[in-house]
């Protein structure tokens, strides 16, 4: 287990450490290097590079070789959250230096991506990292205040820095329009989520598969997990997948709390994967890529990080017999 967990990490900063090369090198350059992987089917010429609104008068976004900045975003809040708790672990997969090397590398990336939703998903999952390490202190209900009365303040606090450096303006002013609901990314999500609605109005039990939509007025396509598999699946295929994880997570965290918390191992990777996941279905809200056919790797990933989290309950229920 430890091992999968450190090529999941070692592979997450290896993606993080190719998004900011190329970020920083000549666009040319960096358009070159990425056609090179036409071999794989991957995009080529000067459509390979993204930029805030697809606009090329707007800031870069970095993408790494995830062919989207909001997919690189999805891996990096599952990447990130994976990799936090091995700082603070009493017996680290790797050395502390060198986790932090890792952590920094992840951060700058996932602000280059100029993904709102990543930023949001991964400052969740650390704030429940916080809730369950301080829920094993004192009462659930005590920490839970705490975390609701310091989430805020952090909040802010991160908000008015970024507003105060000059390098980071851009991304504070990106992240206003968007919870103002004005620039178009925003504006085209409201259309989809308007437009996804009225499909399921019409399909709403078992969705109208994973084809095209059978209506010319309607189309199958929104920027939210949740929706989508309502659009293909269903309420019913919702449902069906909300449970398994919801039994995953009440499985996870009661283990974490009865049990795992004192391995010095499992314990952390527990805890990342728990958060990672969390992260996950914060960022399922806003975006597509964990349920998007078209992003296979995602979708393999999500479910590599449900059953890495079934396997470590399943190697500490073998340890107890």
């Amino acid at each position: 287990m430890a091992t999968v967990i450190r090529v999941v990490i070692v592979a997450g900063f290896i993606s993080a450490l190719i998004g900011i090369f190329l970020y920083v090198i000549p666009r040319e350059l960096a358009a070159f290097l990425l056609s090179l992987l036409r071999v794989f089917k991957y995009p080529t010429g000067d459509r390979v590079l993204r930029f805030i609104e697809d606009d090329p008068t707007q800031p870069l976004r970095a993408i790494s070789t995830s062919v989207d900045p909001n997919v690189l975003g999805g891996l990096l809040i599952l990447v990130t959250a994976l990799t936090i708790p091995q700082l603070f672990a009493a017996r680290p997969l790797f050395a502390r230096n060198a986790l932090r090397a890792m952590i920094a590398a992840m951060a700058v990336c996932l602000f280059l991506t100029f993904s709102r939703n990543a930023l949001l998903a991964v400052t969740i999952a650390i704030l429940f990292m916080v809730y369950l390490q301080l829920a094993r202190r004192i009462p659930p209900l005590a920490a839970a205040i705490l975390v609701f009365i310091g989430a805020p303040l952090i909040a802010l606090a991160g908000f008015a820095l970024l507003t105060l450096l000059p390098f980071t303006q851009t991304y504070a002013a990106h992240l206003i329009e968007g919870l103002q609901g004005q620039d178009r990314a925003t504006l085209m999500r409201f259309g989809e989520y308007k437009d996804a609605f009225t499909l399921i109005a019409r399909y709403p039990f078992f969705g109208v598969g994973f084809g095209s939509s059978p209506d010319i007025d309607t189309y199958i396509g929104v920027s939210s997990v949740y929706l989508l598999m309502a659009e293909e699946m269903g309420i019913i295929g919702l449902s069906v997948f909300l449970g398994v994880m919801i039994l995953f997570f009440a499985a996870a965290t009661r283990a974490w709390f009865a049990w795992t918390a004192r391995d010095e191992t499992l314990a952390p990777i527990l805890l990342g994967l728990i958060a990672a996941l969390v992260g996950a279905m914060i960022g399922g809200i806003f975006d597509h890529y964990f349920f998007n056919l078209k992003f296979p790797h995602s979708v393999a990933l999500f479910w590599l990080y449900v059953a890495l989290g079934m396997a470590v309950l399943r190697l500490r229920d073998d340890d107890r017999r």
